[in-house]
C-alpha cells in the first residue's frame, strides 16, 4: 500500500500561488484488501482550504506500515483556478450546473466555455474511470466550511444509503438542501447510484475546521468498512472532537425555504446570525435594494450568506428528531409510498416513479407531512399545481 502521484494520475490545471503547489490529485493509497472506493473533495470552492488540509493530513496518515486500508481513498482539489485565486469561484458557482445536460454539454470544449466549464470537465474525466473499474457505489465525501461561525454539520440527498453513513457521524444532518438546490454536485453524483455526505466544517478561517473535516474522513472509512476502527488515530478523539462542536444542536433539520438572490440584489445579512440560530416569521434577517428581508417562518437559520459570492441568501430549516428518522426508515422499507396515490388531487408522473404531481396549489398539511416522512423534500410549481419530487432510492 502506499501513495500513488503518478503522472498519469495528475490533470492539467494552474498551481497556487502559495509556497504548496495544488494538484488536482492529492493523492490516492490504495489498501491490498478488496473495498469501497471513496473520493475525499477538498476545494470545490477556491476560499475553503480546510477540506484540502484535511485530505492532506489523512492520505499521508494511511501511508504508515500496518493501516490495513480495503480499498481506496483519493483526495481531489475542485477549483483549483479559484484556490490559486483564493475566491469562491471565478465565473459561476463549480458546485451547481451538475445536471446530467449540462455534463453532457461540456464533455466537448467549446470557444465560449468559462473557467468552472473546464474544471468540471476536468472532474468528471476523473470521476468515469472510477466510476467503471468500482463494483461498488463511489463513496463521495465533499468537504466545505462557511463563511460565518459554525458547528460542522452534514448534508446529504435524502436516500438511505447516504443516511446511514451520515447518522454515524456524531453531528446534525440537513435534509432536503440537495433537493431544493438542482445542480449541486453531490446530488448529480448520488443520481448515478453513487453514496455519501457532504460535510460543512466550520468557518474559514477557524483553525478547528481542518481537524474536524479530518475526523470526518476518517470516521466515514470506518463507516464504509474501509479502515478498521483500532486503526484510526485516536478514533475516541475524532468522535468526540466532532460531538462536542455539535452538542447543543438536533440530531437533523430538514430545509423547506431558501432565500435567492440576485447578483445586483445589494444583499447584506443582518448580523449575529450562526447556523442553527432559531428565528421566528417576520424577524428582520438582512436587507437588499428592496428593503428588509424577513423570515417567511419560524425555523432555524442556515448558511447564512456573510461573503460577496453566491445565489443563496439563506436558508430556513425546522428541527427533526431521532423518532422521526426512524419513523421515516421503516416507512420507506415497507414501501407506504403506494397508497400516496389515494390521496384526492395526488398522482403518479406516468414517466418518473420519484415524481408526484398534485392538482391544487395548497396541498394539506398532513400530505405535506406524509411526502416528507417519505423524502420528498423537493417542491416546484408544475401549472395548474405542484410537482413532488425525491432522490431515485
Amino acid at each position: 500500500m502506499g501513495l500513488i502521484t503518478t503522472e498519469s494520475m495528475r490533470a492539467p490545471g494552474p498551481q497556487s500561488t502559495t509556497t504548496r503547489p495544488v494538484e488536482r490529485i492529492l493523492g490516492v493509497v490504495e489498501g491490498r484488501r478488496p473495498g469501497k472506493t471513496v473520493i475525499a473533495f477538498g476545494g470545490l470552492h477556491g476560499n475553503e482550504p480546510a477540506g484540502l488540509e484535511a485530505v492532506r493530513s489523512v492520505l499521508a496518515q494511511l501511508q504508515r506500515p500496518g493501516t490495513d486500508l480495503a480499498g481506496k481513498l483519493v483526495g481531489v482539489a475542485g477549483n483549483l483556478q479559484a484556490i490559486a485565486a483564493d475566491q469562491r469561484f471565478l465565473a459561476r458557482d463549480l458546485n451547481r450546473g451538475w445536471t446530467a445536460e449540462s455534463c453532457r454539454r461540456i464533455v466537448t470544449p467549446h470557444a465560449d466555455e468559462c473557467p468552472e466549464d473546464r474544471e468540471q470537465r476536468e472532474l468528471l474525466e476523473l470521476i468515469r474511470p472510477l466510476e467503471a473499474e468500482s463494483r461498488d457505489p463511489l463513496v463521495i465525501l465533499d468537504l466545505h466550511s462557511t463563511s460565518g461561525p459554525a458547528a460542522p454539520f452534514s448534508i446529504i440527498p435524502d436516500v438511505a444509503r447516504n443516511r446511514q453513513l451520515a447518522l454515524s457521524l456524531p453531528i446534525p444532518t440537513l435534509l432536503g438542501l440537495e433537493e431544493i438546490l438542482e445542480g449541486a454536485m453531490f446530488g448529480y453524483l448520488c443520481s448515478r447510484g453513487h453514496m455519501g455526505v457532504g460535510v460543512e466544517g466550520g468557518q474559514h478561517s477557524d483553525p478547528e475546521t481542518a481537524a474536524r473535516l479530518e475526523a470526518v474522513v476518517w470516521l466515514s472509512m470506518v463507516a464504509t468498512g474501509n479502515l478498521p476502527a483500532d486503526r484510526v488515530p485516536d478514533l475516541p478523539g475524532q468522535r468526540e472532537r466532532l460531538r462536542r462542536a455539535a452538542s447543543t444542536l438536533p440530531p437533523a433539520v430538514r430545509i423547506v425555504h431558501r432565500h435567492e438572490i440576485d447578483d445586483d440584489d445589494d444583499f447584506q445579512m443582518e448580523p449575529g446570525f450562526d447556523n442553527f440560530t432559531p428565528v421566528r416569521r417576520g424577524q428582520l434577517l438582512a436587507r437588499d435594494r428592496h428593503g428588509p428581508v424577513r423570515a417567511a417562518l419560524d425555523g432555524l437559520v442556515m448558511l447564512p450568506r456573510y461573503q460577496g459570492q453566491g445565489n443563496d441568501g439563506f436558508f430556513l430549516g425546522t428541527k427533526v428528531t431521532r423518532r422521526w428518522l426512524m419513523l421515516s426508515a421503516t416507512a420507506r422499507r415497507s414501501r407506504m409510498e403506494r397508497l400516496l396515490a389515494l390521496w384526492p388531487g395526488l398522482h403518479w408522473d406516468a414517466s418518473d416513479p420519484n415524481t408526484l404531481r398534485y392538482g391544487g396549489t395548497e396541498p394539506p398539511s398532513a400530505m405535506l407531512r406524509t411526502l416528507r416522512l417519505l423524502g420528498y423534500h423537493g417542491v416546484r410549481a408544475k401549472p395548474p399545481g405542484l410537482e413532488f419530487f425525491r432522490r431515485p432510492p
